[in-house]
């Protein structure tokens, strides 16, 4: 409700902020949990990795997602939509309330993609603010609430998804009728 200045990743999930990029950020080599706990590991009380409860609350965590995976395995060896679903884990994980999913669906299958608006959905319902960064225009019609119009980085126009079609968002796009 009012405005802020974030100079860093940081500093925005300290406020509630998480962002999921295009350009997946996981580590492959490392575990599902390691990946999901990056440098919030759990600790023992002799200040070592607490393993298990690691993997115990990664299993929670991806559950709430509908993701049933071996935590313990490197995460290179799952698909994309599962990697994906890692990372918003992982922002939520660290308490975000609004999550910034940028081009979420620009290398996922259809049923890929049917799956990740499940889970957006199912974070909606949980109070999940979400911001969906996207060129598939069809897909916006699909999942969104509201839309915004950027052009050059400037606003072009904003409101309820059932005020725009695929041919008003491409228009407002290119700044003249297409």
């Amino acid at each position: 409700g009012r405005p802020m200045r974030l100079s860093t990743p940081r500093t925005a999930l300290q406020h509630g902020i998480a962002m999921v990029y295009q350009e997946l950020s996981g580590i492959g080599q490392l575990s599902v949990a390691e990946n999901l706990f990056l440098g919030r590991q759990p600790l023992t009380r002799w200040g070592m990795v607490d393993w298990r409860t690691m993997q115990q609350r990664a299993r929670e965590e991806l559950t709430q997602l509908d993701v049933d995976v071996d935590v313990r395995q490197p995460l290179r060896n799952f698909p994309l939509v599962v990697r994906q679903l890692v990372e918003i884990a992982r922002g939520l994980n660290s308490g975000a309330r609004v999550l910034i999913l940028d081009e979420p669906t620009s290398a996922l299958s259809p049923p890929e993609a049917k799956r990740l608006f499940a889970v957006m959905q199912r974070l909606r319902e949980r109070g999940v603010a979400q911001i969906f960064i996207t060129h598939f225009l069809e897909d916006v019609l699909a999942i969104c609430d509201r839309v915004t119009v950027l052009r050059d980085g400037k606003l072009v126009s904003s409101g309820p998804t059932k005020s725009f079609t695929r041919r008003t968002m491409l228009d407002q796009m290119v700044g003249q009728a297409a």
